[in-house]
């Protein structure tokens, strides 16, 4: 996400939005995502929080290389350690609605579930 967010935003030339998404959230509608660039008119960072603790979007206007460090990559404190970097760097931003990633089959099925499906991954 780090090296994305660099490539987009290395040139100064015209201001860029950029929103990145996770694969594994099939709740993430393109409303969502068209909130999120519209959330980036009035805030640096847009996040879209998951239910296990991390974030299915991350939309910035700039880059803030500073909130990649020091977290805690592929646990359950990621979401929370980002926005307590974006908040150490007064960075302005907005949060999306909490949905659910896909990391393990018990996550699938209580999505199924909820569809009122049956499945398998």
């Amino acid at each position: 996400m780090e090296s994305a967010f660099y490539r987009i935003f290395r040139s100064e030339s015209d201001p860029v939005k950029a929103v990145l998404i996770g694969s594994d959230c099939p709740e993430l509608t393109s409303v969502n995502i068209n909130q999120a660039f519209e959330l980036l008119d009035t805030n640096d960072v847009v996040l879209g929080p998951a239910l296990d603790g991390g974030y299915y979007l991350i939309g910035m206007k700039k880059n803030h290389p500073a909130i990649w460090l020091e977290i805690d990559w592929s646990t359950d404190r990621v979401y929370q350690q980002t926005i307590d970097k974006i908040n150490k760097f007064n960075i302005s931003y907005s949060v999306l609605p909490v949905l659910q990633d896909i990391d393990t089959q018990d996550d699938w099925s209580d999505y199924l579930s909820r569809r009122g499906e049956k499945g398998n991954l």
